[in-house]
């Protein structure tokens, strides 16, 4: 399974419209730069996800727009702050806001769109007290996303880094996001199911970085819209490359490693089964999340939630 599920698909076209209607931001710097990145396009997984837990809870995508808006516009900001910095020239095959304007440009885009997410969060149609739910849970989400970012940047002047560490920065830095996507549509919805939803989501959204890793070093760098073997050449710390290590594989390269040198270490990578064993990591968290979704009810919209979680660990890009 490598293409988005349809229904992905029609919700990610609802949030394109709905950003649509927003754009132009303004007229200044950092408005050009917020909306260079957020119609470059994604796969819009976050509000997909929101939109179909509250629509297996009875609340259509039409009423979630707001929320779902303010989930994709705090994975923006957050984007933003991990391309200055990784310093890494692309995203979503274009050029990162850093690399087409400047670091202090960057910088300020972010922390619009992080503002920006909470202004569009509170247009929610919702009784006060789901709204106050609302709001807390995208406040403490992103505290968990900077705790997630200052984690990696601890991990990465480590010479000793555990797998553990290394899953609690992924789920800080990339599963609560996904969590609080899910948790929100319950919330939205009314159904009392919180913390299953919040707790498939983060399983799910750890896997999906995980999976991350792998395609860093399987996919096509044209499909990824990086170079292939990025994270060998900057020396970051995935399970992939953490299990290399365990079985006696130096996972890193040098910064001007050439495309052989990059395939060949990959593949003495591929050799020490370190790329099996992330997917095999990945696979798990996948069907413990899919066990938290007996607490939805049977239909399309849990269907689709169950074929997402396969689809982000068997997606090619």
């Amino acid at each position: 399974m490598s293409d988005i599920p349809g229904v992905v698909s029609e919700n990610a076209r609802i949030v394109d419209e709905a950003l649509e209607e927003r754009v132009p931001l303004g007229e200044m710097r950092i408005h050009d730069a917020a909306e260079h990145l957020l119609t470059a396009g994604g796969k819009r997984l976050r509000p997909a996800l929101l939109m179909l837990v509250a629509g297996a809870l009875g609340r259509p995508p039409e009423k979630t727009v707001e929320p779902a808006l303010a989930v994709e516009i705090t994975h923006s900001f957050t984007l933003i702050h991990d391309d200055v910095m990784d310093d890494d020239p692309l995203r979503r095959g274009e050029p990162s806001v850093h690399e087409r304007w400047d670091v202090p440009t960057a910088i300020l885009t972010g922390d619009y769109l992080y503002s920006k997410a909470f202004e569009v969060a509170l247009e929610t149609d919702a009784s006060d007290e789901t709204l106050r739910r609302v709001m807390e849970t995208l406040a403490r989400t992103c505290t968990l996303i900077c705790e997630g970012q200052a984690l990696d940047v601890e991990l990465a002047e480590s010479d000793d880094v555990t797998e553990d560490e290394y899953l609690r920065m992924v789920e800080l830095k990339t599963g609560v996001l996904f969590a609080a996507s899910t948790g929100i549509g319950a919330l939205v919805s009314d159904a009392g199911i919180y913390d299953d939803a919040y707790s498939y989501g983060l399983k799910v959204g750890k896997a999906f970085q995980i999976y991350d890793d792998v395609l860093d070093l399987t996919a096509e760098s044209d499909d990824l819209g990086k170079t292939r073997g990025s994270d060998l050449v900057e020396g970051k710390n995935t399970v992939v490359t953490l299990h290399a290590r365990r079985n006696g594989v130096d996972p890193t390269l040098p910064k001007d490693a050439s495309e052989d040198e990059i395939e060949a270490k990959v593949e003495e990578i591929r050799d020490a089964g370190s790329i099996d064993y992330a997917r095999r990591r990945a696979e798990e968290l996948v069907e413990e999340g899919k066990r938290d979704l007996d607490a939805l009810p049977d239909g399309e919209a849990r269907n689709a939630l169950d074929e997402i979680a396969d689809y982000l660990i068997q997606r090619t890009y």
